[in-house]
């Protein structure tokens, strides 16, 4: 402990070394190292305290410390969250405005792939066509007749259907039926 009164150099020195490595240290002027000695000195009866009144005076103080440190804690995230929330806002508005643009980026990507059928005109219609006059012509005529007549038109369009299912289904998958063959106009011959 180093005494010295106010001012005076001795005051102005260094902290010990008790106070410089994180301890403390008590500097009492002469003045008051006196008085305490002399009320030491007037008190007769020593001051005794049990240990029970120690250990509840000590549970006091850590009580009250305690209650003023939540009440510290409360008070600066009450501060922080007054200052935090506008920029909570702001960052939650700049993330729904990101996303959103992400969602419009990915509708517009999903429409741009959205499937579109190539146009095939209508197959076999001349085909069709011929069927449709012969019957038409045969109106009339009795059942078997009509069968004879037009059964070369029906063949005719029979073999046209079957190789556009065929070449549709070689489409889908490669190589899963046996080649047909066609001829200079596109029609199919076995």
């Amino acid at each position: 402990v180093r005494r010295g009164s106010m001012g005076s150099s001795a005051s102005k020195e260094e902290a010990p070394p008790e106070a410089a490595a994180g301890g403390f240290s008590v500097r009492m002027t002469p003045e008051l190292l006196q008085r305490a000695s002399e009320s030491s000195a007037n008190t007769e009866a020593p001051v005794t305290t049990t240990r029970g009144e120690i250990e509840e005076q000590l549970q006091l103080a850590f009580q009250q410390g305690a209650e003023y440190a939540v009440g510290v804690m409360r008070q600066q995230a009450a501060e922080e969250g007054s200052k935090g929330a506008g920029a909570q806002i702001a960052d939650a508005r700049d993330e729904s405005a990101r996303r959103e643009a992400e969602i419009n980026a990915k509708v517009e990507a999903l429409h741009e792939r959205e499937y579109r059928p190539p146009f095939n005109p209508r197959a076999c219609t001349e085909q069709r066509a011929a069927v449709l006059e012969c019957y038409q012509r045969m109106s009339g005529q009795p059942a078997g007749e009509t069968v004879f007549a037009c059964e070369a038109a029906v063949n005719k369009f029979v073999e046209c259907a079957d190789f556009v299912r065929t070449a549709n289904i070689e489409k889908i998958v490669p190589n899963s039926l046996p080649s047909v063959s066609v001829d200079k106009q596109g029609e199919p011959f076995p």
